[in-house]
């Protein structure tokens, strides 16, 4: 199976300084074989990959990349919204499912810190 170019530089970010994750861990989370990463390291260090700067496949993102992209285009007015989107290659439904899934998390932990809480008290 090939990968798009946005994803092998998502999966590069993981992996390399600064983020510098576990090349286990990256596969265990995104179902991409560990030595299909280890390729990707090997040719961007000998500089066959280029290290474009594309936005990572929205498959990818983590929640503080959602997150920056979400308040990002809550400050865009409707008419330059499409073209925000369509320079990242998103959807509105992108925007709609991550906002719901940043709330959620904030939600959770809310309820953990509670929980955390009254057994403390």
């Amino acid at each position: 199976m090939g990968y798009s170019h946005a994803v092998r530089q998502s999966i590069l970010k993981k992996v390399l300084p600064p983020e510098s994750r576990g090349i286990a861990e990256v596969s265990r989370e995104t179902g991409i074989n560990h030595q299909t990463i280890r390729n990707w390291i090997k040719q961007a260090e000998s500089g066959i990959l280029a290290d474009g700067t594309q936005d990572s496949c929205p498959r990818f993102l983590t929640p503080k990349e959602k997150y920056e992209l979400v308040v990002e285009a809550a400050g865009i007015d409707d008419e330059q919204l499409g073209e925000f989107l369509r320079e990242r290659g998103l959807h509105t439904e992108h925007l709609t499912i991550w906002n719901q899934e940043l709330r959620d998390m904030v939600d959770t932990k809310n309820e953990q810190q509670d929980k955390e809480n009254k057994e403390l008290k």
